[in-house]
C-alpha cells in the first residue's frame, strides 16, 4: 500500500474595495441610491452607513478566514482620492493573514473616509497589473482571487467598461489564474448587470444558467454575490 497526503493549496485574495462618497448613506431602504447621489451622507445618523456595514462584514469574514490555514490577504481601495484616481499598489500588500496582518487590516479601516466616484474599472484592471508583477516575482504561490465590492455603476470610465468585461477579466482567468468575486453590496441594485458580467467573465459564475445580459436591464443580473437584501451587516458578513 501507499499513503498519500494532500497539502492545501494557498490562497491569495486581494479584495479590492468601493470607498466613494456614495459609501457614507444609508443602505436602501432607509436611503435611496438616488436619494444618495443628490446627498452623499446619512438621512439617518442613528443608523449604519453603508461602509460601516462593510467595514462590520469584512472584519467578520476575515476573523473567519484567519482561522484557516495558508490563506493570504490584500485591500486596495477606490478611488484615492476624492474624485477619481486609482492605482494598483494595496493599501495593504497581500500577506499571509496572520494576527498581525489581520490587526493591520482592521486598523486601516478605520482610517476610511468614504469620498469621490466610482472608478472601479481602473481600480480592477490595475489590481491584475499589480498582480501580475507579483507573479513575475515568484510571491504568490497557489491560488489567486481578486473580490470586488462595490456598492453601484462606474461612474469615472464608462468607456472602459466593455475593455474590462470582454479582455481584462477573461484574460486575469484565462493567462493568469486569477478568479475574479464579485459582491454587490447594498445600493448596487442598478449594477447587477455589470457586476454579473464581471463575476461570468472572471470565472465564479453563481450557475451556469445565470443571468449575466450586456444588453439587458442594468438591474438584472444574478451571477455575482448579490448582497442588496441584507438585513444586518452580521447577515452580510455571514453570506
Amino acid at each position: 500500500s501507499d499513503k498519500v497526503t494532500g497539502d492545501r493549496v494557498p490562497a491569495n485574495m486581494l479584495f479590492v474595495i468601493d470607498r466613494s462618497g456614495s459609501m457614507n448613506c444609508n443602505p436602501p431602504p432607509t436611503q435611496t441610491s438616488s436619494q444618495c447621489e443628490g446627498s452623499p451622507q446619512k438621512q439617518n445618523g442613528a443608523l449604519n452607513s453603508k461602509w460601516e456595514d462593510t467595514r462590520i462584514a469584512m472584519e467578520a469574514a476575515l476573523d473567519q478566514l484567519q482561522a484557516q490555514p495558508n490563506i493570504a490577504v490584500g485591500v486596495n481601495m477606490f478611488p484615492r482620492d476624492s474624485l477619481c484616481s486609482v492605482t494598483g499598489t494595496p493599501n495593504i500588500q497581500v500577506n499571509p493573514l496572520d494576527p498581525t496582518q489581520l490587526s493591520g487590516i482592521k486598523a486601516f479601516f478605520g482610517t476610511v473616509d468614504p469620498a469621490g466616484r466610482t472608478p472601479l474599472a481602473g481600480a480592477t484592471i490595475l489590481s491584475y497589473n499589480h498582480l501580475l508583477g507579483q507573479l513575475r516575482a515568484g510571491n504568490l504561490k497557489g491560488n489567486k482571487f481578486v473580490v470586488l465590492i462595490t456598492d453601484g455603476f462606474e461612474t469615472c470610465a464608462p468607456s472602459e467598461l466593455g475593455k474590462l468585461v470582454n479582455t481584462d477579466v477573461p484574460n486575469a482567468f484565462d493567462q493568469l489564474n486569477i478568479r475574479t468575486f464579485v459582491i454587490g453590496a447594498p445600493g448596487s441594485e442598478g449594477a447587477r448587470s455589470l457586476l454579473s458580467q464581471v463575476a461570468k467573465a472572471g470565472g465564479t459564475a453563481s450557475s451556469a444558467g445565470c443571468v449575466a445580459d450586456p444588453g439587458g436591464n442594468a438591474d438584472v443580473g444574478d451571477c455575482h454575490f448579490d448582497l442588496t437584501n441584507v438585513s444586518s451587516p452580521q447577515d452580510f458578513a455571514n453570506q
